[in-house]
C-alpha cells in the first residue's frame, strides 16, 4: 500500500513503512455527560531512525506545537496514520530552538523512522513534507511539495504551501530529512497585529456580565481575522536545518541514557 503523488517525470511516494514514522499531535478530551471523546489537532510529528528504542519512541515536533497543546485541558497524545491514539509520557524541548521531542511507549504503529541528511541543500532543491495541515481532519498525512527558496540564520526558506498543522513535520529531500517545518511567513503588519491583540483584550473584558457568559464578539472577530491571515497562500515557509536537529537529538539521547 502506498500514498502517491506524481510530479513531472518523478514521483514522491509514501510507503506504509514511512507512514509508520508520521503522526499528528492531538489533545484528547472527554466532554459532556456521556464523556464523548473530542480531539484538538495542534501539529505534525515524526520518528527518526536514530531514536528507535526497544521500549520507547521519540518523536520530533516543534516547541510551539507543544506549547499550543499545553494550553488545552486534556491528554497529550499522537495519532498514527490509521487513527490509533498513543499517549505521550514525557517531552524535551530546546530553549533556543523551536524543537521538541515527545516520548512515547513502544507501539507497533510507530515502528519505522526516517533518516537524516545533515548536508545543506542549495537554492532550487526540490523538497516536500508530509503532514496534517488544518482544516484537514483525516489521519493519512498529506503531501506538500516545493523548493528551497533561500537560507538565512540556519533556517531554510521554502516556496511551498505551508499551513497551520504542518508545523513539526519533516522537510524531506531524496528520501531523507533535511529539516523540520517550523513556520509560515504571514503578511501581517505590526499595525494589524496590534489591532488583533486589542480586540482580544477588549473581548476578554466583555465576556462576563452579571455572572453570565455572553457572546464575545471582539474575540470572535480577532480569531477570524487571525485565521484568515494565517491561511493566506503566500506559499513561503521556514524550516530548521537538519544539522541543528541532529545536535538537539544527540543531547536528548544523552539525557535519556542517564
Amino acid at each position: 500500500m502506498k500514498f502517491c503523488c506524481y510530479m513531472n517525470e518523478s514521483s514522491e511516494q509514501l510507503t506504509i513503512e514511512q507512514a509508520n514514522s508520521l503522526s499528528v499531535v492531538v489533545i484528547v478530551n472527554q466532554i459532556g455527560p456521556r464523556q464523548t471523546q473530542s480531539t484538538i489537532r495542534v501539529g505534525s510529528s515524526f520518528l527518526l531512525n536514530k531514536t528507535l528504542h526497544s521500549s520507547k519512541r521519540i518523536l520530533v515536533t516543534n516547541r510551539h506545537v507543544l506549547e499550543e497543546a499545553l494550553k488545552y485541558a486534556g491528554v497529550l497524545q499522537v495519532a498514527a496514520y490509521d487513527g490509533t491514539l498513543i499517549s505521550v509520557t514525557g517531552y524535551y524541548h530546546a530553549s533556543d530552538l523551536d524543537l521538541c521531542t515527545l516520548i512515547l511507549p513502544y507501539h507497533e504503529m510507530l515502528k519505522d523512522g526516517l533518516s537524516i541528511d545533515e548536508g545543506l541543500k542549495n537554492t532550487g532543491t526540490m523538497v516536500h513534507t508530509w503532514g496534517f495541515p488544518r482544516p484537514y481532519m483525516f489521519f493519512a498525512p498529506l503531501l506538500t511539495v516545493g523548493y528551497v527558496s533561500g537560507f538565512h540564520n540556519q533556517q531554510y526558506y521554502l516556496n511551498m504551501g505551508i499551513n497551520p498543522g504542518n508545523s513539526g513535520g519533516p522537510l524531506i529531500s531524496s528520501g531523507q530529512v533535511i529539516g523540520v517545518i517550523v513556520n509560515k511567513l504571514v503578511d501581517r503588519t505590526d499595525d494589524i497585529s496590534k489591532k488583533i491583540q486589542s480586540l482580544k483584550v477588549v473581548g476578554g473584558m466583555l465576556t462576563m456580565s452579571d455572572g453570565e457568559k455572553h457572546v464575545d464578539i471582539a474575540s470572535t472577530i480577532a480569531e477570524a481575522f487571525e485565521f484568515t491571515t494565517s491561511t493566506s497562500q503566500l506559499v513561503i515557509g521556514g524550516a530548521i536545518t537538519s544539522d541543528l536537529l541532529k545536535k538537539f537529538i544527540d543531547i536528548v539521547l544523552i539525557e535519556l541514557d542517564k
